[in-house]
């Protein structure tokens, strides 16, 4: 059969033109600063992420590796972990953690922001770089919105997320740098992290000055959910488990990042927030979080006018 040098032209110029978008997409590192970068990730269909080349996320300092039964952290080993203060009466009142993720945007829970009106935001502070509540020299960064998933359930904490947006852009230095949300290895069964907070060290305590953090091991959800049973909470696929002997997040925690160091690296991901639990550091009762990895698209699609460092995803 004869194929007609329509035919020919036609292959060779789709070809062609399918060569420059794959050579185009490979060297998008060198236009402007600001780039879209298209991820090859597991999630469907692909996630348009601002991503920003000069900044590495989730680095933390050099230095040794109360929630309940933890210890006092270093001054400014975990740099991304951001404490939320209510500044109504004139005094900084630490009530929920949270997380930096990007340029300009806190990751926490819903049930810790679902109170807060727009037009009490003025009424709130986010406290960057800093180990201590008290610390004058810390930096002060003042809330502008608060977005909820449009899903969480008050009386479950199902798709218990939500972001706060700052007024400004966060300039990123040693002591001021977003955690990294790739999830590679998710779901982190066995794997033991970190959960940093400024919570009270006992049930129905008071929160601490100084940040603490613990370790906690990730559970299975179907034995977690065998813990739970007898209480009638429904452990979803969009929780975590975590806890360890002795060892929990409580009052005052809530919000706030359980992260895990990335094999062989000085890494830090973002696996998890403190949600709830029942006590604190039960022996019966893990301790539950938000499962991160299932939020990505939800976490991108609504911080598309911020920056990420390289590699957040």
């Amino acid at each position: 059969m004869k194929v007609s040098w329509l035919f020919w032209k036609t292959t060779i110029f789709l070809v062609v033109i399918s060569y420059f978008e794959i050579y185009s997409i490979h060297c998008n590192q060198q236009l402007p600063k600001s780039v879209l970068k298209v991820l090859n990730s597991p999630l469907k269909p692909h996630i348009v992420v601002p991503v920003r080349s000069t900044c590495t996320c989730g680095y933390r300092p050099m230095g040794q590796v109360k929630i309940v039964g933890g210890q006092l952290s270093e001054d400014n080993n975990w740099p991304w972990v951001v404490p939320i203060v209510s500044v109504a009466n004139g005094m900084a009142d630490q009530f929920c953690g949270s997380s930096l993720i990007n340029s300009q945007y806190l990751l926490t829970a819903s049930h810790c922001v679902m109170n807060i009106k727009p037009e009490d935001l003025a009424n709130y502070r986010a406290l960057l770089g800093t180990n201590s509540i008290s610390n004058p020299n810390a930096t002060v960064a003042y809330l502008q919105e608060i977005k909820m998933h449009s899903l969480f359930n008050r009386t479950t904490l199902d798709y218990d997320i939500a972001l706060i947006k700052l007024t400004k852009r966060v300039p990123f230095t040693p002591t001021v740098r977003p955690v990294c949300l790739k999830q590679a290895g998710a779901p982190y069964v066995g794997v033991a992290g970190t959960v940093a907070g400024w919570g009270s060290l006992q049930k129905g305590g008071k929160g601490v000055d100084k940040l603490r953090e613990t370790k906690i091991r990730v559970l299975n959800n179907v034995d977690c959910a065998k813990n739970y049973s007898a209480t009638g909470v429904q452990i979803t696929g969009k929780m975590l488990c975590a806890r360890f002997p002795g060892k929990d997040s409580c009052q005052g925690d809530s919000g706030g990042p359980f992260f895990l160091r990335n094999r062989n690296t000085n890494i830090f991901t973002q696996i998890g927030i403190v949600s709830f639990g029942v006590d604190c550091a039960s022996p019966q009762y893990p301790g539950v979080y938000t499962r991160i990895s299932s939020f990505l698209k939800w976490i991108i699609d609504n911080t598309q006018d911020a920056i990420y460092c390289k590699k957040s995803f």
